[in-house]
């Protein structure tokens, strides 16, 4: 790898692990600096690409094994692992907070659907627990908190154990749509191609497409507030035919797949081969994306392409729309897999009903069906073969917010020594894994890999920094959660006897808040919460990870 914008300075690979302790640790992690006040770093990942919680694999039909790398379906949803959902509820439960994006959201599920600018008024308007701000969404921020675990009759689309949702038993339903299928809930993002449209999310089927905001249209809606501008891109050209999304920490193949010549379109089995096929950039572990991964990187204020083409590329055939394949297999019919128009989400007839940008599902090969009529009673176009864009990334979003903190830390206990920052954290691949690196205007650099250790690079060579940023970001994660454990049940608990302790036990490290009578809360490494009555551990139900 080389450092970027300043010179080409090659750095050498990461140590193995059995040599660390032959590695120099050097004083300038140990000296105390403390003469200047310096603002913090600045985070470039705030957008998380929360997981889908899809964790069942599929096959053509239906459920299979897990698939082995090499064999067919292998790379789907359910065998990557992306940032894990984290909810926590304000005091007096009506409130839940996204800790992976410090959204605040409503809640309550409203059982009348209503108009746009009804619900716009009354998020505009809303006080709920002693907060005002409070708004209709956007597309991106609402489908951050869908849920693919299940479907209709089984799991909604969202995580009932935190968020309010009922199936409507009153309103206009249409064609082949069911009570069951409307559960669309708007957002606050118009479509680029008709501004008399807004994308909306169903709930109950698992689908982003767009509805009118004229009054004619009624759907669902739940307000969120905080931080507006949360889920947008920073784009990076490497110049290796890979694009980083420095807001995501995700990095993307720049130009869709190509299975020959002029041949861009792949089966769903197919798409998931090519992408753990693919070499490319130096790296060989690509991946076929989530559907919230695929998402992430749709530019809603472009129409055909809706992606921001000043990074990406698209080879398209002649005559096809730009559908491109999700790893994730569709709840409601397993046979289908979920996929996202980067241009216009058309009917048979040609016509955009949903827009660019909209989500729906595609059978995942031609079983001989006659589809020349479409799909639903908009008739939707099926194309079957579909297009592709494959990823890479074996780093959570909240991996580059945790690694940046210690960053930071060592800066600042050292920033005589370091001197100007000369730009933000920037995240590079070597060796199939990620770093995050901070450099510095003498040459020097700080590195964060992403199994936690840390690293001075003085211009020549490595020096081991003695600190874990897993650990530390471990800590404080576990004691948000048993602090909002024990705030949900201060009556339970009683008086606190000191703050979380980190502890080492047979079982592995552990967190633990103790209390005056003997009792306590417990977060495992593991992630699971449980409550201790001075000689019996029970479950909580709670997860801090």
């Amino acid at each position: 790898m080389k450092r970027q914008g300043g010179g080409k300075t090659e750095l050498p690979l990461k140590p193995k692990a059995d040599s660390l302790f032959t590695m120099k640790l050097i004083c300038v992690f140990s000296c105390a600096f403390f003469l200047l006040m310096l603002k913090p770093i600045e985070a470039s990942i705030v957008f998380k690409t929360v997981d889908t919680g899809q964790n069942i694999c599929y096959g053509n039909l239906g459920p299979i094994t897990c698939p082995s790398e090499g064999d067919n379906f292998y790379g789907q949803d359910a065998q990557y692992d992306s940032t894990v959902p984290y909810y926590t509820f304000n005091d007096d439960l009506t409130i839940v907070i996204d800790q992976n994006t410090g959204l605040m959201w409503e809640r309550a599920h409203h059982s009348s659907k209503v108009d746009y600018n009804t619900a716009k008024g009354y998020c505009d308007n809303l006080t709920l627990g002693g907060y005002n701000g409070w708004r209709v969404p956007t597309i991106k921020e609402l489908f951050s908190i869908s849920d693919s675990r299940g479907a209709t009759h089984k799991r909604f689309y969202i995580d009932t154990n935190y968020f309010d949702l009922e199936i409507p038993t009153e309103g206009e339903l249409t064609g082949t749509h069911t009570y069951d299928m409307m559960g669309q809930t708007w957002t606050s993002t118009f479509r680029p191609d008709n501004n008399d449209m807004v994308y909306f999310y169903n709930f109950l089927d698992g689908h982003i497409k767009s509805n009118k905001v004229d009054g004619s249209a009624e759907n669902f809606y739940r307000c969120v507030r905080g931080t507006f501008g949360v889920f947008e891109n920073s784009f990076v050209n490497n110049g290796n035919g890979t694009i980083t999304d420095r807001a995501t920490g995700l990095l993307w193949q720049q130009t869709n797949g190509a299975k020959s010549t002029n041949s861009y379109q792949f089966t769903w089995k197919d798409a998931l081969n090519y992408c753990d096929n693919l070499t490319l950039g130096g790296i060989s572990k690509w991946r076929l994306p989530n559907v919230k991964e695929l998402q992430s990187i749709v530019d809603y204020s472009n129409t055909n392409p809706a992606i921001d083409t000043n990074y990406f590329q698209i080879n398209k055939t002649t005559g096809t729309s730009l559908f491109f394949w999700s790893s994730t297999t569709a709840g409601e019919h397993t046979e289908y897999a979920d996929y996202v128009c980067f241009g216009p989400c058309s009917s048979v007839t040609g016509a955009d009903i949903h827009g660019p940008g909209a989500q729906r599902s595609d059978p995942k090969y031609n079983d001989g069906t006659d589809y020349s009529a479409g799909i639903g009673d908009q008739n939707d176009l099926v194309q079957i073969n579909n297009y592709v864009r494959c990823v890479f990334s074996n780093a959570s979003t909240s991996d580059y917010d945790n690694a940046l903190t210690e960053i930071n830390n060592l800066y600042l206990r050292s920033v005589l020594y370091f001197g100007e920052k000369s730009g933000l954290v920037q995240i590079g691949t070597s060796s199939d894994t990620v770093y995050y690196i901070q450099w510095y205007a003498n040459g020097t650099a700080l590195i964060a890999w992403t199994d936690g250790y840390m690293y001075y690079y003085d211009g020549t060579n490595w020096y081991y920094a003695n600190v874990n940023w897993k650990t530390a970001a471990d800590y404080s994660r576990a004691e948000t959660a048993l602090n909002s454990l024990y705030n949900q049940n201060t009556s339970t608990y009683g008086t606190r006897s000191g703050s979380v302790l980190q502890i080492s036990g047979n079982l592995g490290y552990y967190y633990v808040q103790k209390f005056k009578d003997g009792t306590s809360i417990v977060a495992w490494s593991d992630g699971f919460l449980y409550y201790f009555d001075g000689s019996t551990m029970t479950a909580t139900g709670g997860y801090w990870k």
